[in-house]
């Protein structure tokens, strides 16, 4: 089925195009709607999104596997120095585990 909009194949049984959201099926008649049937609201516009593709200006390069391997040795590290400060902090803090602690 084709779309009277934009001109675009859908398959047949679709409601709405594909390529442009528009309704499919039977066209409404140029005279109008019978006398005595509701009046529905018109329905506004909708926002569609836009056909243009995202680019960047330069292709981002592979960094490479050792460099993210030595990323992720870092990162781990300021983790396990960060809960060390933190467990210092506690220990000096006089909180060193809940009572009844297994470890005391």
């Amino acid at each position: 089925m084709r779309c009277s909009a934009c001109g675009h194949d859908n398959p047949l049984g679709a409601r709405f195009c594909g390529q442009c959201g528009s309704p499919l099926g039977a066209e409404t008649s140029p005279a109008g709607p019978a006398p005595g049937a509701a009046q529905l609201p018109a329905t506004p516009e909708v926002a569609r999104p836009s056909t243009a593709v995202l680019t960047r200006a330069e292709p981002v390069a592979y960094v490479g596997f050792w460099v993210r391997f030595l990323a992720f040795l870092i990162d781990t590290a300021i983790v396990w120095l960060g809960a060390a400060l933190l467990s210092g902090l506690l220990w000096a803090a006089g909180l060193q585990g809940f009572p009844g602690n297994a470890f005391p």
